[in-house]
């Protein structure tokens, strides 16, 4: 996978699904087991923004 992916996890059977499988699909939901319920996963790298 490339690595500015955007990824989802599949609340019900936990598989890691990317964007691009995703849209091209008509209705969002896991391709594995069907659920409909995706979260987001987010990145590893925190930004730290200095505050004025």
């Amino acid at each position: 996978m490339a690595s500015g992916e955007i990824l989802y996890k599949c609340f019900k059977c936990g598989a890691l699904i990317p964007y691009g499988r995703l849209k091209v699909s008509p209705d969002l939901k896991c391709p594995e087991c069907g659920c409909k319920i995706l979260t987001k996963i987010r990145p590893s790298v925190v930004k730290k923004i200095k505050a004025i």
